[in-house]
């Protein structure tokens, strides 16, 4: 799996810079709710994607074997 592409790149530096834009407006409005809104919107599909890698590694590592294809009903 590559991932040292352009894909990745562009998502790292625009989480990065999102990132900091909202930690910028968070302190400027001293406001709880807003920086605990921002980190559940970029959180949670943060934990779905790291999950994901981690997963893909580890099957392309055989520490796990994949799960079989479903068969269509």
């Amino acid at each position: 799996m590559e991932w040292r592409t352009f894909p990745v790149l562009f998502a790292f530096s625009f989480g990065g810079f999102v990132g900091l834009e909202l930690g910028i407006i968070s302190a400027a409005y001293e406001d709880s709710a807003f920086s605990l809104l921002s980190f559940l919107v970029f959180g949670i599909p943060l934990g779905f994607a790291v999950s994901r890698m981690t997963t893909r590694w580890m099957i392309n590592h055989n520490w796990v074997k994949p799960r079989p294809a479903r068969k269509k009903a």
